[in-house]
């Protein structure tokens, strides 16, 4: 395996002898009335020369993947491709995010939440609802909790027709949200939810102020609701 530099790019390029090797117009076959003999690689070799391949991948000459501190915002909304994997990378090397969109990303988990709640603790605007009610994202209240307790500066969450999270999860996340901040729900009890989250302005969160807003009711009885937190001063916006 050779590796070419190119205007700071590293390109891996196969060795000549295994091009040559592998070429199937260098392959010769010799053939007669009584043995027919054909040249190919054995399995061990083609083993190795895999092996190989993949060690030069993860070679130590190979650059790493360079943090992007100037990229602010980034959508990737209804991208089936994006995994835990993907937002550990993204929380890794873009740590000065801003908003990130990953709406209806769903082969997300609880976990890539929590990857992206610690590395990107500077967001203010952030998208984790789910695309359609066919298709899904898996988060629970555990992801209302990592967000909760690293994005101290989230001004805007959508959590929009994630089913399995739940009242419990909600008002956890506003008693420990920043402040202002504005959270979109969904839910099938406006009423009982918008009790419990008005609730809170005589509880121990004397300080905060909520306001609920109903946007409508959509297909299946499900109701848009924008749930706005605030300080007790009146001061909404900074």
């Amino acid at each position: 395996m050779q590796k070419k530099y190119d205007n700071g790019r590293v390109t891996l390029a196969a060795d000549p002898e295994l091009v040559e090797e592998n070429n199937p117009e260098n392959s010769t076959q010799t053939c007669d009335n009584t043995n027919h003999k054909t040249y190919e690689k054995s399995e061990l070799d083609r083993t190795r020369a895999r092996a190989n391949f993949l060690n030069a991948l993860t070679c130590s000459s190979i650059p790493s993947p360079k943090v992007h501190s100037e990229l602010r915002f980034l959508n990737l909304g209804l991208c089936s491709k994006v995994t835990d994997h993907c937002l550990r990378q993204i929380a890794m090397y873009c740590p000065d995010l801003r908003e990130l969109d990953i709406k209806g990303c769903f082969n997300t988990t609880d976990l890539g939440i929590s990857y992206i709640a610690r590395g990107c603790q500077g967001l203010k605007l952030l998208n984790i609802s789910s695309g359609s009610m066919i298709q899904k994202m898996c988060l629970t209240d555990q992801s209302l909790v990592s967000i909760a307790t690293h994005c101290k500066g989230l001004r805007q969450l959508f959590i929009e027709k994630n089913p399995l999270m739940s009242l419990d999860g909600y008002k956890n996340l506003f008693d420990h949200c920043s402040l202002p901040c504005t959270v979109s729900l969904t839910t099938k009890s406006p009423e009982i939810l918008k009790t419990d989250i008005l609730s809170m302005d005589s509880g121990v969160n004397s300080c905060k102020r909520v306001n609920v807003f109903c946007r409508g009711c959509y297909k299946g009885n499900i109701y848009h609701l924008d749930v706005l937190l605030y300080n007790s001063d009146g001061h909404i916006l900074e």
